[in-house]
């Protein structure tokens, strides 16, 4: 009856440790969903708009002589903030990883300037400068 007992808290034991050493696994696999670095990216002149520089800290975003404010991530998605150009609007995006180190951009909503905003960030791939 006892190593029955032993036995059974045994298979319980290894169990719970595959299961959280499963999911931790899992998580690790996962990444952060962050495709971006701190540093500059460049997209060349497509759909109408402009070549432009984009420079991202940890914490603001300046694109050209256009955009610029707080930067703000939560995984892949990003939010822009504090803009001169749209004080009053907050945009939100996916940032998509493209090969190695370029980013794409899906906005998910900007109200900035009757979307202006959105159509330069999502104009193209922004290529990371060296």
């Amino acid at each position: 009856m006892r190593a029955a007992a032993i036995f059974s808290a045994s298979v319980v034991s290894i169990g719970s440790y595959l299961a959280i050493g499963r999911w931790w696994g899992l998580q690790l696999a996962e990444g952060t969903g962050r495709h971006w670095e701190v540093g500059s990216y460049e997209r060349t002149a497509t759909a109408g708009e402009p070549t432009e520089t984009m420079t991202l800290t940890g914490e603001t975003y300046v694109i050209g002589e256009r955009w610029s404010g707080v930067f703000e991530s939560s995984g892949w998605t990003v939010v822009l903030d504090d803009d001169p150009a749209c004080p009053a609007a907050r945009g939100t995006y996916h940032a998509h990883g493209v090969d190695e180190e370029d980013l794409r951009f899906v906005m998910v909503v900007d109200p900035c300037m009757d979307g202006a905003r959105a159509t330069d960030l999502e104009a193209g791939t922004w290529e990371r400068a060296p």
